[in-house]
């Protein structure tokens, strides 16, 4: 492999959601979204640390497990970006930059070139465990295309339950197929709440193949035997305290921002800030065209709340007028592209606009090296969304509407459905829903799914038969028996004022679908007649082509 994972996503496509994108080979593209998977670009205010990296090499190198753990904005992706960069612009070229201030990065006694990183960034949707493994496959799976492919089939087969099966498969061929250093990034890492994927985690840990090292970047601890793993010397951790701006780094970084500080209120701003990045860099902003810094910076407490505050009242205000409605209309958006930001709009300038945005550098940074895609500094965003809220409360859900038909009409239609959900609109929520429902039941991407529903209104929810089955599903897995019978009795209730209907396959489908649950739910009681009977009685009643629940059925009966 001689290309960084980041480039070989980029070379195939123009944009980020392109169905030419060689990652639909591993996941399909209405799941994966291309840019978690991207090595982020460094801004242009970026200041080389090269003791930190060092740092940061001797860790990889010593340990099995890099913690990187630090409270936001602390530069933890930064690190792990400029990280990635260094290894492709100084050890793959076996020679330092020679544009980069300062003494060049110590070559570590392994070389890790960024062809064998791989880069996975962080969702609260991916707090599932099939969905989770779905990414890190989709990340490793670039450092050679044998990876993985056993362990797709198994998720794609529906048998993404057996997860434990479906890492050890990929453990197998990391061990089989990986000859030299590699490195797994896990960002974001504080998002992942699921006690399952925390558990996936230290098994791929016990069972690590030697030639993989594994990075995680987060705001809190994971719940990982730490202690044990820094007892056998697996672990190394980088904390707040060491990626804070020591004075010279906050100097050049002001520098870079176009903004000179005497020693005293040098001094300030490091006090005040303690070294936090984000906030430096914030308050960078601020201080840019005043003629006193100093006076605002006596009047600084040094936290998010004076950062959110003062963005609203003073930078925002600064903007002209069409560029602060720009960012309030697009603030609703995690991610922005032109023609997305046009929908919400109702303008056509929507590139031009974050290309002004990133070139003025307001707290916006790119997706990808075309540019295309971007997103706002978390923060910046808080602080938009928050003076949204009081200048045009009602029209915040008309926002999250054009959103979600903008992703209609791209037929990205999970990120749809988010939006949709967000606007209030639920029964349209619903119809898009339930032509997804029994395929991420199939994937075992069961929390969006749960989550999805949770937001239903019942009678929403009731009205979708296909939808409340794929429920069904959710609480069976959950062991929730009881949530599972009360769904049930409401398809069951469709059913009957539907009965002249039951010569459609339709019908016959949602009926055999009602016969695996009731024999899948005798299993953990042990009453194999039961449940020999009802998957019997499903295959009598489904469809020739329900191939997915036939096999379902049969499988139930060779368990029981």
């Amino acid at each position: 492999m001689e290309q960084s994972a980041a480039h070989k996503g980029n070379e195939q496509r123009e944009g980020v959601d392109t169905p030419s994108s060689n990652l639909t080979a591993v996941v399909p593209e209405d799941v994966l979204v291309f840019t978690k998977l991207l090595i982020p670009r460094l801004s242009r205010q970026h200041i080389a640390r090269p003791h930190l990296l060092t740092l940061f090499d001797r860790a990889v190198e010593t340990s099995i497990l890099t913690l990187v753990s630090a409270p936001a904005g602390a530069g933890k992706t930064t690190l792990l970006a400029e990280w990635s960069a260094t290894k492709e612009d100084v050890w793959s070229a076996g020679s330092p930059q020679g544009d980069v201030a300062g003494p060049a990065p110590v070559r570590p006694h392994r070389s890790l070139s960024v062809s064998h990183i791989a880069w996975l960034a962080l969702e609260s949707a991916d707090d599932d465990a099939g969905r989770w493994l779905m990414y890190v496959i989709a990340a490793i799976a670039h450092l050679d295309p044998r990876i993985g492919q056993q362990a797709r089939t198994l998720l794609r087969l529906g048998q993404g339950g057996n997860v434990e099966q479906v890492l050890t498969s990929l453990i197998n061929d990391l061990a089989t197929y990986i000859v030299e250093d590699v490195v797994l990034i896990l960002d974001d890492y504080h998002l992942i709440t699921s006690p399952a994927i925390h558990t996936l985690l230290l098994f791929l840990l016990d069972h690590m193949p030697p030639h993989l090292r594994l990075v995680i970047g987060t705001r809190s601890d994971p719940p990982l035997p730490l202690t044990r793993l820094r007892a056998r010397g697996q672990l190394s951790e980088l904390r707040g305290e060491d990626l804070r701006f020591v004075k010279s780094e906050a100097a050049a970084f002001l520098h870079e921002m176009g903004l000179e500080l005497n020693a005293n209120d040098l001094h300030n701003l490091e006090q005040y800030t303690e070294g936090w990045i984000a906030g430096i860099q914030l308050l960078a902003l601020a201080l840019r065209g005043r003629a006193n810094p100093a006076a605002l910076l006596t009047t600084f407490a040094g936290n998010h709340r004076f950062i959110t505050d003062y963005l609203n009242d003073e930078v925002l205000q600064r903007q002209p007028v069409e560029l602060r409605d720009f960012l309030l209309r697009t603030s609703v958006l995690e991610r922005l592209c032109g023609p997305l930001c046009d929908a919400l709009t109702r303008r056509s300038d929507g590139q031009a606009q974050l290309a002004e945005l990133r070139q003025a550098n307001l707290f916006i940074s790119a997706l990808d090296d075309a540019e295309q895609w971007y997103r706002y500094h978390p923060l910046f965003a808080t602080a938009l969304r928050e003076r949204l809220q009081r200048q045009e409360p009602d029209f915040i859900a008309e926002l999250y509407r054009r959103a979600g038909a903008w992703y209609e009409q791209q037929n990205l239609m999970f990120q749809a459905v988010e939006y949709t959900l967000q606007a209030g609109d639920y029964a349209h929520a619903a119809n898009l829903m339930e032509p997804l429902a029994h395929t991420m039941v199939q994937r075992a991407d069961l929390t969006a799914l749960r989550h999805w529903a949770e937001q239903l209104p019942n009678e929403v929810l009731f009205a979708h038969p296909h939808l409340c089955l794929a429920v069904v599903w959710v609480f069976l897995f959950d062991g929730q028996e009881a949530r599972m019978r009360e769904m049930m009795a409401q398809v069951e209730g469709y059913l009957r004022q539907h009965h002249h209907e039951s010569t459609t396959a339709e019908w016959r489908e949602l009926r055999g679908e009602l016969h695996i649950f009731e024999a899948l739910a005798a299993l953990p009681h042990n009453d194999t007649n039961a449940a020999i009977t009802w998957s019997r009685a499903a295959l009598e009643i489904l469809p020739a082509d329900a191939h997915y629940l036939r096999h379902l059925a049969s499988l139930t009966i060779a368990i029981a």
